[in-house]
């Protein structure tokens, strides 16, 4: 092995194992209660790991606002192999962040011949503070799971640049790989619709394949692909993009279907469009100034009411210096141009134009866009060394530094993640006006029984954004649980005034009625609410149940077996049908539905009493089903001695399966036992047994 070899490997060690130590304590958290619970902990499609069910469900759902299905196959994965383990789910993301750097190291390498400068883009990449958020938060696995897919689509687009260059067959290969690898990234998050663009800047350096006069010089370092004798033409390198093209316009189509179904893709009326333009200049120049500055850094950034005009101003000269810089450089400078368009085209579908949430950046969006950055810095400094003497010897120096700044920054972020509570204190800690983290706070305490200070949290989100419909939905919830249904019912319908038939306050509002027997009301809420979100089994279930109150059992069966089909393991999923089916008066498709469900759990008293019942006192009960209704009965009441109604079913299980003797025996027990405790209906209802149990004959319903 060459020297060069060596020193290559030495890197790829030197970035896997400093990234794994810097990020491997998240090994050691838990979920977050911020888009976690959707994702994954409250997600019961995707606990129930790798099924066919889910695999439809992962392509077909909408489910959190987006429509990723590799990101959802991602998650049911994990939890296949590690259940709710939440360390291991945190640590598939640091595996991915860690393979992404190596592969972006070698991607650069490759491409620029460039082995210092390629090791430092890929060391900022792998080891900047405001990464973090997309590797500890296991919600984001869509980010670091994207980019992992991006750059294998770039690996295989600069592979078909070389071997088309050489005329090899193989290229067709590449290409088709580029479509694969970019499909993935697709259906992995939508923010990677620019990766066409990206090969276009690649084109321009360091490939140049662009057809043009005054080709952007060759560096030292570099060692280029093989280049045509003839170099593609402008149509050919615009026709080869154009299938990528396809793909993406199909992912911004979804994805905002997705978005705008699931409520995320804010209107003008509430984000306005003059907000929205000056909050995206504003944001890019913050993130540049964080690239380099990462202090303070949040998981919520509140959007603010309005900017001053000054600041506008000021982050539009900043935006606009160095996009001319760039260009006028491009001749001799081709990486700042690929650089900072890199960071500017990247960043764009999520800069706020189209406005999903309420927040004015998030450090996450920064994970692909800062390579941009990083390559322009690491290219730039290349240039120093190579020009002024003095550089040469503060670069080597200051360049460790900086990097083990940035490590030392980067586990302090990590630090943030270690619980719920920690992450949104340290937000308020560095932010101002956060309602997001006072409301946030506040389910943390709801979930911890602290309603008072969870009350507090609330009213101080409130104060900052008053009428906000997320704070009055936890408002809501925590009047329920404080069993103030008045106050409840006031916060919810405060909450649908500002986003109607949100499906989570509909539900929630729907469960509160029920409660209160008010069954039209809470089905109006069910079914509003699964307008929005028909992919929510435990919905369809609560729904099936309201409506069965109401005697509408075909709607009733409908929801009860949709719930079903997402969740076909649920074993109260199938006793609710099981119930559906017997008011429905279709007692043989009944008794298939509790079995299935004694299958799943099998020592549960309640189903084994319901299904014993049934056989007893079916019309035309068999000594078989007798026998089972015997064992059946004999089994609920061992696991539940107290309940009076289980020995009445088990004297109809001894009658039917002809042990008359036991059965009065029986009978008159209960008949005792429910006089003894006043349960008048109950001792009438056994004493009209034991009339039919003295003559010989089997207790029967219609």
């Amino acid at each position: 092995m060459g020297f060069d070899k060596q020193r290559v490997a030495l890197i790829y060690a030197g970035l896997g194992l400093l990234t794994l130590a810097v990020f491997g304590r998240v090994a050691g958290y838990d979920f977050t209660n911020y888009d976690d619970p959707d994702y994954v902990a409250n997600n019961l499609v995707v606990r129930a790991g790798l099924t066919w069910q889910g695999l439809q469900w992962a392509f077909a759902a909408e489910h959190a606002s987006n429509w990723h299905p590799v990101t959802w196959l991602s998650h049911m994965l994990d939890c296949q192999f590690f259940g709710l383990q939440a360390g291991r789910h945190h640590l598939m993301n640091v595996l991915f962040h860690t393979a992404n750097g190596i592969l972006l190291f070698g991607l650069l390498r490759r491409m620029t011949g460039a082995v210092w400068r390629s090791a430092l883009v890929a060391a900022l990449f792998l080891w900047h503070p405001a990464h973090v958020e997309s590797v500890a938060w296991i919600a984001e696995r869509k980010d670091v799971l994207s980019v992992f897919f991006g750059l294998l689509t770039l690996g295989a687009y600069f592979r078909y640049t070389v071997q088309a260059a050489a005329g090899r067959r193989s290229a067709l290969w590449q290409y088709g790989f580029a479509l694969i690898f970019f499909a993935a990234a697709l259906l992995s998050k939508a923010m990677l619709v620019g990766l066409p663009f990206l090969f276009c800047l690649l084109d321009f350096w360091p490939l140049r394949r662009l057809p043009w006069p005054g080709w952007p010089a060759a560096e030292s370092q570099t060692s280029a692909p093989p280049v045509r004798a003839r170099p593609p033409t402008w149509r050919w390198l615009l026709l080869e993009k154009l299938p990528f093209g396809v793909l993406l316009v199909i992912s911004c189509v979804m994805t905002y279907l997705a978005q705008d179904h699931g409520g995320a893709v804010n209107s003008l009326g509430l984000v306005p469009l003059s907000l929205r333009l000056t909050n995206a200049v504003v944001a890019y120049a913050r993130y540049v100034l964080e690239a380099f500055w990462p202090v303070n850094l949040a998981i919520f950034y509140p959007m603010p009411h309005g900017w001053p005009i000054g600041v506008v101003l000021a982050a539009g000269l900043f935006l606009l210096v160095l996009t001319v810089v760039a260009l006028t450089q491009a001749r001799l400078r081709p990486w700042l141009l690929v650089g900072w368009f890199w960071f500017l085209e990247t960043l764009g579908p999520v800069i706020g134009l189209v406005q999903v949430g309420t927040q004015s950046m998030a450090d996450r969006y920064t994970y692909l866009p800062y390579v941009g950055l990083f390559i322009a810095a690491a290219w730039g400094l290349g240039e120093l060394t190579g020009r002024f003497p003095v550089a040469r010897r503060i670069v080597p120096i200051a360049t460790p530094m900086v990097l083990a700044i940035l490590l030392g920054l980067t586990a302090a972020q990590v630090h943030v993640w270690r619980t719920t509570s920690d992450l949104w204190a340290h937000a308020l800690a560095v932010t101002q006006n956060n309602y997001e983290a006072y409301d946030n706070l506040g389910i943390e305490h709801m979930n911890a029984g602290r309603y008072a200070a969870a009350l507090t949290n609330y009213q101080s989100a409130l104060a900052i954004e008053p009428g906000f419909y997320m704070i009055h939905y936890h408002l809501g919830v925590l009047r329920a649980l404080q069993k103030d249904s008045r106050a409840a019912e006031e916060e919810f319908q405060l909450a649908l005034r500002d986003r109607p038939a949100w499906p989570p306050v509909e539900f929630r509002y729907g469960s509160l009625l029920a409660a209160q027997e008010q069954w039209a009301a809470a089905a109006e809420h069910y079914e509003r609410g699964l307008q929005g979100a028909p992919d929510d089994a435990i919905a369809h279930q609560e729904c099936g149940r309201v409506l069965a109150r109401l005697g509408r059992m075909e709607a009733a069966l409908a929801h009860l077996q949709t719930a079903l089909r997402y969740h076909p393991d649920d074993a109260q999923a199938r006793y609710d049908l099981a119930l559906g089916l017997v008011m429905a008066g279709r007692k043989e498709a009944a008794i298939t539905a509790y079995r299935a469900a004694l299958a799943l759990r099998p020592a549960w008293a309640v189903a084994q009493n319901d299904l014993a019942w049934l056989l007893a006192t079916h019309a035309q009960a068999t000594a078989e089903m007798g026998l089972e209704a015997v064992r059946l009965a004999e089994q609920a009441v061992r696991l539940e001695p107290k309940q009076t109604s289980y020995l009445g079913t088990l004297d109809a299980a001894y009658a039917a399966a002809g042990r008359f003797p036991e059965a009065v025996v029986t009978a008159e027990k209960v008949r005792d036992l429910a006089t003894a405790g006043g349960q008048k209906d109950l001792a009438e209802a056994a004493n009209r047994r034991l009339a039919a149990y003295r003559t010989g004959q089997a207790y029967r319903e219609p």
